[in-house]
């Protein structure tokens, strides 16, 4: 029974040997830098070694989140085109002279994208197109002024006196 123990503890002292004094080799550059290379497992690192970071675990796609944020973010850019033609002194103006009041009439922004299902348009004509909001100052049945705010270039464009934009938007006179 004492042979085991001789023989466990042999082993045991060999290991810890070998860990302590041939395990690692260190290499020495000429530019100041030693490695240190496991000689069990080829892995190597530059001396202090020090643990990677853990990588991060990805966030799994959540279609709730995905469509609350892309809600809260036309909705954002509708309120900002609302206040881009809200800001504008003619706006104001026409609403003033005719005590258009704010009971018959609402603010409302559509990203009307008469674009949409054109195939030759490129990508970042898209991204222009959909920085287009035509923003409408009407009463529930539909008459009012409407206005083409473009958010990137802060451009707004009056739509009823403009019988392109009315074709475009499939606007009929009086409406």
């Amino acid at each position: 029974m004492s042979r085991v123990w001789y023989v466990v503890g042999g082993i045991v002292a060999l290991g810890l040997i070998f860990q302590i004094f041939f395990r690692f080799e260190y290499v020495h550059q000429s530019t100041g830098f030693t490695f240190r290379i496991d000689r069990l497992t080829q892995a190597s690192c530059v001396m202090p070694c020090i643990p990677a970071p853990p990588t991060p675990k990805p966030t799994p796609f959540d279609k709730d989140v995905a469509k609350y944020d892309f809600d809260t973010k036309v909705s954002q850019a509708d309120e900002d085109a609302i206040e881009m033609v809200k800001d504008r002194a003619d706006v104001r103006s026409l609403i003033d002279t005719y005590r258009l009041s704010d009971a018959v009439y609402k603010w409302h922004a559509d990203p009307s994208n008469p674009y949409n299902d054109l195939p030759q348009t490129t990508s970042s004509e898209k991204e222009d197109v959909d920085q287009v909001r035509l923003v409408c100052y009407c009463t529930t049945a539909g008459f009012g002024y409407r206005w083409e705010a473009h958010l990137g270039t802060r451009m707004v464009y009056y739509v009823n006196d403009n019988a392109e934009l009315m074709k475009k938007y499939n606007l009929h006179q009086g409406s």
